[in-house]
């Protein structure tokens, strides 16, 4: 196994590790998304401010629209991770290791994000 794992290309490792993070969150979470998550424990995904009756969900489970002003939000609405396009396992991975009040370059070195994400 690990002769297979060594003759792989880094785009093809990547794709493997990325695999296998989507399987343990699937394992440790019951889920691979956030919006699942939320949905598991039943939560509802909203702005501050706009939750108000008659706000529909869209197809996509990460998507909702505002009646009032149309505006479509995700889960991640009103957070620190807005606009990190992270995995649900690189957030919990981030959160983790901040709830030990790491410096961001051990947030760096340790969840594989770039240096400005660690400072979210």
């Amino acid at each position: 196994m690990c002769s297979f794992v060594d003759s792989l290309a880094d785009d093809d490792f990547a794709k493997l590790r990325g695999a296998l993070t989507v399987r343990l969150c699937r394992k440790n979470y019951g889920t691979d998304t956030l919006e699942g998550l939320l949905a598991k424990w039943g939560a509802k995904a909203f702005v501050s401010g706009m939750r108000i009756p008659g706000w529909t969900e869209l197809p996509a489970p990460s998507a909702h629209r505002c009646p009032k002003c149309h505006l479509r939000y995700g889960a991640l609405a009103g957070t620190v991770f807005t606009n990190a396009k992270l995995t649900l396992y690189k957030i919990i991975k981030i959160v983790e290791v901040m709830w030990h009040s790491a410096p961001p370059r051990l947030i760096e070195l340790t969840c594989k994000v770039s240096h400005s994400t660690t400072f979210l």
